[in-house]
């Protein structure tokens, strides 16, 4: 089933699964890579024989993955009851909303790989909290945990819009931001005193006017689009870039990372779209 709704056409899977006999109750494995069904064909020892055969790859359901999380007050470490949407990044769809564990603040839900999720946490006195992941197959691989700090509402901590996307170094904002920039919205909404700015930080690549001027231009950006796409007040929000300046890990914390991968993610990390509740 794709998307719409819609179901593709069926294949046969062809001789020796169907043969002129009775062939039934195809059931795949929990891992996906075996199927079992049911066929009255000679050679059996009864009316219906149960047969297996190993599924072609092309065939085999997509693998899910246990995602769990805990949910908790950065301030404090302790644990948040937070209310929690997972969406496609893709798509905008949503594949499930829950809650944290009242005592515990984690969670547990299957969810498909090969996708790229956001989760939203919403809790009453707290900012609006949201993560990206990747949850790409690995076959050695059955669960994702994520950890999920929240900033309260009085806490002039910056909050981080993970699932911001930019082209290469460029304001211009890309279609997957759009999940990340509409719960923004939302909360903004639910929350109408609050008022907020919006920073833009980079890394400390290339020159530092460069930096300061591409910051304020990608955070004026998200400042435009809530404005004119989401129709949020523009009392209620404030921009600003502040280049290289707050990198989260520094250059010198960098250097000692072993591998270029390493470091290249270090530098993504610094690179990051914020807001700040100001007033309430």
């Amino acid at each position: 089933m794709d998307n719409q709704g819609n179901w593709s056409k069926p294949k046969n899977l062809g001789y020796p699964i169907n043969t002129k006999f009775d062939e039934n109750s195809l059931i795949v494995s929990a891992e996906g890579d075996v199927a079992f069904f049911a066929s009255d064909r000679e050679g059996g020892y009864g009316d219906l024989d149960i047969y297996y055969f190993k599924l072609p790859r092309e065939f085999q359901p997509t693998t899910t993955y246990y995602f769990d999380g805990r949910v908790y007050d950065k301030v404090t470490n302790n644990p948040v009851a937070g209310h929690f949407t997972l969406k496609d990044i893709a798509s905008g769809e949503t594949i499930i909303i829950s809650d944290a564990d009242a005592v515990t603040g984690t969670f547990t839900v299957p969810l498909p790989s090969n996708r790229q999720y956001v989760i939203e946490v919403k809790y009453e006195g707290y900012a609006m909290t949201s993560l990206g992941f990747d949850l790409t197959y690995n076959e050695n691989q059955t669960t994702y945990h994520l950890d999920i700090p929240m900033n309260p509402l009085n806490s002039n901590t910056e909050n981080v819009l993970q699932n911001i996307y930019f082209d290469l170094s460029s304001s211009n904002l890309r279609k997957e931001s759009n999940v990340e920039l509409n719960n923004l919205a939302n909360f903004l909404r639910s929350k109408p005193s609050i008022k907020i700015e919006l920073g833009g930080h980079t890394d400390t690549r290339g020159k530092a006017e460069d930096n300061l001027k591409l910051s304020s231009e990608r955070a004026k950006a998200v400042y435009n689009y809530l404005i004119q796409v989401e129709h949020i007040d523009v009392s209620r929000l404030t921009f600003i870039g502040y280049g290289e300046t707050n990198p989260i890990i520094s250059d010198q914390e960098i250097a000692k990372l072993a591998t270029e991968a390493e470091r290249e993610k270090a530098h993504q990390t610094n690179r990051r779209t914020v807001y700040k509740i100001i007033a309430q």
